[in-house]
């Protein structure tokens, strides 16, 4: 009868329980085949003869520690790359400054714009030199920029756009005053020098017309009369003002010329009686037109005595 163990009535062997176990090795090359045999012994040191040997093979990895670098560049020559790299950015820098420059000199215009100014329209008309093209311009269309000052302010745009010539209304323009014109020029994103100024003098006016006069202050025997300067002088200060009025209708009559802004005016109005009263103003120029009329009525006065009963 066979027993447990096996078939020559011996027990099975026993596998040893699994251990943990580093065991130093000399380097050995990437990929070289390593036999490792592990014989499981006794206590005094000697094999057991129940127990077979593991026998495990490996191979052996290659670690990226002790991968072979590939062959650097001599440090010379990385910093002549370098140098020449840095050279050739400069060149090109340097080329790119000099056709702005280039460039912006042709778009400086070299001559003042020419200003002409009518009185009559109320337009001043401005024309100007072409600037020159750019040597690889084939498609060359400049655009102008038309800036106004006026003494130390600074210039704002009256006109933008691809044109030699614009007007300008002189509405923008104070009389009596005197203006500067310049002319800018801008393609491929580059603006040019302003060119040479040309000044304009706007002719002074006569004022414009004032308020009507105004009553201050009255009393049974005069009567006070106010005003107030014209909203523009239109370039010349006011030199005087003349008042005028007409009692029912017999036509106007000067009653005040001088610097003054009242005039008081020693009248005895009649009750019921009206009359008219307007202004104008002068400068160095001419007088302004005449202000809206004031109309000044005296009132109803009391009722006459009656005659007494018969």
């Amino acid at each position: 009868m066979a027993s447990a163990g096996g078939n020559d009535g011996r027990p099975p062997p026993q596998r040893p329980p699994l251990r943990l176990v580093r065991i130093p090795l000399p380097r050995l090359p990437a990929g070289q085949r390593v036999v490792l045999r592990f014989v499981p012994g006794q206590a005094a040191g000697r094999g057991n003869p129940g127990v077979q040997p593991h026998v495990h093979v490996m191979r052996v990895q290659p670690n990226p520690a002790h991968q072979p670098r590939p062959p650097q560049p001599p440090q010379d020559s990385i910093n002549s790359a370098v140098r020449q790299q840095a050279e050739q950015l400069q060149r090109r820098a340097e080329e790119e400054h000099r056709r702005r420059e280039q460039l912006k000199a042709r778009l400086t215009p070299s001559q003042p714009p020419q200003v002409a100014y009518s009185d009559e329209e109320g337009t001043a008309e401005l024309s100007w030199q072409p600037v020159g093209p750019a040597p690889s311009a084939e498609d060359w269309q400049p655009e102008y920029c038309v800036l106004l000052s006026e003494g130390d302010s600074d210039p704002h745009q009256v006109y933008r756009g691809h044109m030699t010539s614009c007007t300008v209304a002189c509405d923008l323009l104070c009389p009596g005053h005197t203006y500067n014109f310049t002319v800018a020029a801008t393609a491929d994103e580059e603006q040019g020098e302003r060119s040479p100024g040309c000044s304009l003098v706007i002719p002074a006016l006569p004022p414009s017309p004032p308020l009507p006069p105004r009553v201050g202050s009255r009393a049974k025997t005069s009567l006070t009369l106010r005003w107030s300067a014209p909203s523009k002088d239109n370039g010349s200060a006011i030199t005087l003002y003349s008042l005028e009025w007409d009692q029912c209708g017999r036509g106007y009559v000067e009653l005040y010329s001088g610097k003054g802004k009242q005039f008081k005016f020693n009248n005895r109005f009649p009750p019921g009686s009206q009359a008219l009263f307007r202004l104008r103003a002068r400068n160095e120029v001419g007088w302004s037109t005449y202000s809206n009329p004031l109309e000044f009525s005296a009132g109803a006065g009391p009722p006459s005595t009656p005659h007494p009963p018969t």
